[in-house]
Parts: C-alpha cells; sequence; structure tokens
C-alpha cells in the first residue's frame, strides 16, 4: 500500500493556507481542487509511466502503454522461450514468471544465460506462450488504477483508458474536522508499497500541486498590482 497525505506535509499545508487567503471557496472545496491536483500528477508518475531514468525523459499516455508492454515482454524473454517440439520443459509461464519476478519492483532481474551453444531459458508450448504474453500485456496499468477510487470520490480527474480498464483496490478520505482538513488517499495494491521508488513519485506529486499554488498566487499578485497601478517585479 502507498499513501498520499499531504495532511501531514507541512510544505504543503502552508502553502495551502496562503492560498486561501485570496480564495473564495470554503477550505473544503479548495482542498477537493489540490487533491485533485495531486492525483493527476500522481496517476501520470506511477508505473509504467513517469520519469524513465533510462531514456532521461518522462513517460505518459500510448507511449507508457507500449514501453510497460516492452518491458513485460522483454521479462518474459530472459527466462523463457517458445518452443514447438515434443518435450518442453514447462506449460506453465506463470509459475516460471513468478519465481524469477522481484518483489520490490515486479521486474524479472536474472537472465538465464546460455552454456555454450545451449539456451537455458525454459521451454514453453508456442500457443501457451503467446498466450500468456497477451494476458500480461493487459495487465499493464493496473497498479496506477490503484488511484483510480480516490480520483472518482473526488470527481473531475481523468486517466488512460488502458488504466481505467483495470479495478484495483485504492481508498480516498477527505473531510474537516476539529483539527482541520484531512485529505488522505492509498493505492491498495499489493505491490504498490515494494515499488523502491513509489513514495518518491508521490512526494514529487505533491511537490506538483505546492509549485501550482504558487504559480497561481504569483499570477494574481501581478494582476493585483497591475491594477492598482503598481510596477510589476
Amino acid at each position: 500500500m502507498v499513501r498520499i497525505t499531504p495532511r501531514n506535509t507541512d510544505k504543503f499545508l502552508r502553502a495551502f493556507d496562503t492560498y486561501m487567503r485570496d480564495s473564495k471557496r470554503s477550505r473544503l472545496e479548495a482542498m477537493k481542487t489540490q487533491a485533485r491536483g495531486i492525483l493527476r500528477s500522481v496517476i501520470a508518475v506511477t508505473p509504467p509511466s513517469g520519469w524513465d531514468s533510462a531514456a532521461s525523459e518522462m513517460t505518459s499516455g500510448s507511449d507508457s502503454k507500449r514501453r510497460g508492454e516492452a518491458a513485460v515482454l522483454n521479462d518474459l524473454a530472459k527466462i523463457m522461450r517458445a518452443y514447438s517440439g515434443r518435450k518442453p520443459d514447462a506449460s506453465a509461464p506463470a509459475s516460471i514468471h513468478k519465481a524469477y519476478r522481484q518483489p520490490s519492483t515486479g521486474r524479472v532481474s536474472k537472465t538465464l544465460k546460455k552454456e555454450g551453444a545451449r539456451d537455458l531459458r525454459f521451454k514453453v508450448p508456442t500457443a501457451i506462450l503467446r498466450a500468456y504474453k497477451e494476458e500480461k500485456k493487459k495487465m499493464v496499468g493496473f497498479l496506477a488504477s490503484g488511484w483510480i477510487p480516490a480520483a472518482r470520490k473526488l470527481g473531475k480527474v481523468r486517466w488512460p483508458s488502458w488504466i481505467g480498464r483495470h479495478a484495483a483496490p485504492g481508498h480516498c478520505s477527505l473531510s474537516v474536522g476539529p483539527r482541520g482538513i484531512a485529505f488522505r488517499a492509498s493505492n491498495e495494491v499489493k505491490f504498490a508499497g515494494h515499488i523502491k521508488d513509489m513514495q518518491r513519485r508521490v512526494d514529487y506529486a505533491v511537490n506538483v500541486q505546492i509549485k501550482n499554488m504558487v504559480k497561481i498566487l504569483k499570477n494574481l499578485e501581478e494582476k493585483q498590482m497591475k491594477a492598482s497601478g503598481l510596477p510589476v517585479k
């Protein structure tokens, strides 16, 4: 499980309090707007979307989907190969895949190398391996869909259809109480908490929204100064 809890982020709350000085909306409605922004960003940076350090660029949309599918196929190719002979090694690629996947990333890190002319990868019947590849390609986007329950509750948040085709578990709460506003969202996909840089991505999404609030305030101040005839710095 991975959580978004801006309530515990002092920097976010300071920016929000400053933002509210010039807002005509209630604190609850204003927080909803900021929470939507955070969710848009966190969906955009959840694997396979997000920062691709190998390519040094941000990926999203169809590019992310294709890269996610390519990563799946590449992982499978490290440990198994299609075989049309009489004696395949295994007919259950799922069990092979599970044995070699890393809990922290969901990726296959080990490659079954050759011994001379012998290919050490597991031999899987061609039709069975082809079907398994298609099955795993369709799972691309499942992790990111764990944010959709929160996005649906807040409303006005969009996501790609290849993410929305999944129904991963997630949760959202937004309330106003004696101690102020509490906003929490969680992605409850079982392996979400094992993705080594997932919290960094969540923090990035929160920081993006802080920057957006600062930018809005700066633009508003400039408009007010122009209206008053004061020089804009």
